[in-house]
């Protein structure tokens, strides 16, 4: 009996220890790659994963370079057209209004920046799985 109580205790405390790490690794910011170095990685690791040739690995490099550019446009296209529609909509609202309207914005962002720290760990990248 005592014997199944220290294996539960161990048990426990390996899997609080173990959660208790992971949850450490996901709060780590992570660097933002340029769509070079995404491609790059990416194609690397598809090279190892399938034997790829010099000749395959620079043309599945290509594609996701397109790919990983395209992305990036979309994103400062969003950008802008949330800025375009900010300073439209500033434009309608009186002074105080406006200031309202600015702090709600700030609020929000901060809202942002609280919810990517509290999010749960991501799950293993393809690169951790090597």
């Amino acid at each position: 009996m005592k014997k199944a109580i220290k294996l539960s205790l161990l048990l426990v405390s390996f899997l609080m220890f173990n959660l208790t790490s992971n949850a450490q690794e996901g709060n780590r910011p992570r660097k933002q790659l340029s769509p070079e170095e995404s491609a790059d990685k990416k194609a690397t690791y598809m090279k190892g994963k399938l034997n790829l040739d010099e000749k395959q690995t620079a043309e599945i490099k290509a594609i996701f370079l397109k790919n990983e550019q395209e992305k990036s446009e979309v994103r400062d296209n969003r950008k802008e057209k949330m800025m375009e529609t900010d300073k439209k909509i500033t434009s309608i609202l009186t002074k105080e209004q406006a200031e309202k309207f600015k702090q709600m914005k700030e609020e929000r962002k901060e809202k942002m920046k609280d919810r990517k720290g509290d999010e749960m760990p991501h799950p293993p990248t393809q690169d951790s799985k090597n």
